[in-house]
């Protein structure tokens, strides 16, 4: 795994819970990027990539 793959991972996860407490009227205490860090972290949520990445 690369950096630019943990930081995208990231940066979607953090959109999600965003996205999820805004749809349910939820205010957060914690900012969306430092609670999807602690998913990964925690192995809430895993990244996973492909075997075989044909490079062009």
């Amino acid at each position: 795994m690369n950096q630019y793959s943990l930081v995208i991972a990231v940066a979607k996860r953090a959109r999600q819970i965003s996205e999820r407490a805004e749809d349910e009227g939820i205010k957060l205490i914690d900012k969306p990027v430092d609670m999807a860090v602690q998913d990964f972290v925690h192995e809430r949520y895993r990244i996973i990539e492909p075997e075989n990445i044909e490079e062009g």
